[in-house]
């Protein structure tokens, strides 16, 4: 298969990989406390990022290197995958602390304990944008300096 399809396939999968983890996997208690720099929410949630992120770069790496599979690639996927987890963590939280210094959203309580949050500003909606914007471009980084190595003769 052609390399160009190949990207393209690898950047529809980190779409795909981003939104599953992003929504789907993340729960409540992960999306509340991604603001407090060090939470385990917020590790977990950036944890799972980076280990899809890891599963397909190791998933495409014999498509785009059909020779063998050197460790040196091999460590350029965790060092990628890793990249993502701090580039991932370090997103989120920035957004959440602007959300919280411009009061963007309010977390809601259900009997006592935080179920949600209620957004109360407009800008809320541009931090989202913004968010989603650089975790696609940190893919765009990832696949260009994955294929970069992965093809590199």
């Amino acid at each position: 298969m052609p390399t160009v399809s190949l990207i393209f396939m690898l950047m529809a999968a980190f779409a795909l990989k981003h939104f599953i983890a992003d929504f789907p996997l993340q729960t409540t208690w992960m999306a509340l406390n991604k603001g407090t720099y060090g939470h385990l929410g917020g590790v977990m949630h950036a944890g799972i990022h980076a280990t899809f992120t890891l599963v397909i770069l190791l998933a495409f790496l014999p498509l785009l290197h059909p020779q063998e599979v050197s460790a040196f690639l091999v460590a350029i996927c965790l060092g990628l995958a890793c990249g993502e987890y701090l580039l991932h963590y370090t997103i989120d939280w920035a957004k959440m602390n602007a959300d919280r210094q411009l009061h963007c959203s309010e977390v809601v309580l259900e009997g006592g304990k935080p179920r949600g949050r209620l957004i109360t500003s407009t800008y809320y909606y541009w931090m989202l944008g913004f968010d989603q914007l650089l975790h696609g471009l940190t893919y765009v980084l990832i696949g260009w300096v994955f294929v970069m190595a992965a093809t590199a003769p």
